[in-house]
């Protein structure tokens, strides 16, 4: 039976083992990273089976932005700001599971408990970079195997040029997104175009979801 609980320091070797085989290695946190973002009092959740860490959940509490303008634009500046008290929005930069793990079950119980913890410390919204591996595909990592989507990457491009938001049948065309928008009914916010450079199955793209919960 999983269990779900929050991390610390000593689950540190956990989560960098979790890092290194459920992210493609462009997108892995480093130790120091990691490190910081606890000692910052970011919350890690994780879910144990049979004392085995399959699966963790990063997040910090911030104010839901007026200005849409105001939502960080890039990977570094989203996942790495300081956790504001009070405030009334989580926002989640990494959710990954063990390839050997994955399962609707288990990624769903992770983002619900996250969730519960989110609303009894006052979160009152939920902001997340969507990631879209299809964009390019990743059929070269061993972490993921996802196959490109001409259709999907033709949609973003337009969309990007013209400053539109794709539709949710559009966005569905990536699996990724389509889980998000789908299983955890969270809605497209932005596209971020330069978000992490570095994920190239993504085109280093990402689109902003949220959520009131």
């Amino acid at each position: 039976m999983a269990n779900i609980i929050r991390l610390g320091k000593t689950d540190l070797n956990g989560i960098l083992i979790v890092e290194k085989d459920s992210f493609i290695p462009p997108l892995q946190a480093k130790r120091e990273k990691i490190l910081k973002r606890l000692e910052t009092n970011h919350t890690y959740l994780g879910t144990f089976i049979h004392d085995k860490l399959i699966g963790t959940l990063a997040f910090r509490y911030d104010h839901f932005p007026k200005d849409f303008s105001q939502i960080p634009t890039t990977f570094e500046d989203f996942s790495n700001r300081p956790n504001v008290i009070n405030a009334d929005s989580m926002f989640i930069y990494s959710f990954g599971i063990l390839p050997s793990h994955r399962s609707l079950k288990n990624a769903l119980d992770l983002i619900r408990a996250g969730f519960e913890i989110g609303r009894r410390e006052g979160a009152r919204y939920v902001i997340g970079d969507g990631r879209c591996p299809s964009y390019n595909g990743s059929l070269q990592f061993e972490q993921e195997k996802i196959i490109q989507n001409s259709r999907f990457k033709e949609s973003l491009d337009k969309h990007i040029q013209k400053e539109t938001i794709p539709s949710e049948k559009e966005l569905s065309l990536d699996p990724v997104l389509a889980f998000y928008l789908k299983f955890i009914k969270l809605r497209p916010l932005l596209i971020s175009p330069n978000f992490i450079p570095e994920d190239l199955p993504a085109g280093g793209k990402r689109v902003i979801l949220y959520k009131q919960i």
